[in-house]
């Protein structure tokens, strides 16, 4: 006991964090603004490589009433649009978000990489759901229902 090995993950106020098995702190990462992890595992790898892995699920509330008034001239149909075009590219990077899972790899060798797994085809894959590790095999399930293996 006592060794510098991840032994498990946590998650709070924004952020990931990998322990060993006494408790002690390995790696710290911030999650994407709007998001809160949906699911969490950690695991090692052949030769020895601890990982830690998240998915989110999107926590940003829109305002439904945010573009109820009318805009009154072109200066304030041109600033709505623009807020449109905001929101919708705001709301469909949350969604791509809720597909990905990320992967830190920590070794004593210096601070966690991260590996950013993206969704199985596009945007038609459904959101992340839950993270397990078996075996050293980090297994993704989605909110479809279906699996994805990762070595």
């Amino acid at each position: 006991g006592g060794g510098r090995h991840a032994a498990f993950v946590s998650s709070g106020a924004g952020s990931v964090c990998l322990w060993t098995e006494v408790g002690d702190p390995l790696a710290r990462v911030d999650v994407h603004p709007g998001t809160t992890p949906a699911s969490l595992a950690t695991g090692r790898m052949a030769g020895g490589t601890s990982y830690m892995a998240a998915c989110s699920r999107v926590t940003r509330q829109t305002d439904p009433g945010m573009f109820r008034l009318v805009p009154q001239n072109e200066a304030e149909r041109q600033r709505r649009r623009e807020a449109m075009d905001r929101e919708e590219a705001i709301a469909n990077q949350l969604a791509r978000e809720s597909r990905l899972v990320r992967v830190w790899f920590h070794s004593n060798a210096g601070p966690p990489v991260q590996e950013v797994v993206p969704p199985e085809s596009g945007n038609a894959s459904s959101a992340a759901t839950c993270l397990i590790d078996v075996d050293g095999m980090l297994v993704c399930a989605d909110e479809s229902g279906c699996l994805r293996l990762f070595e």
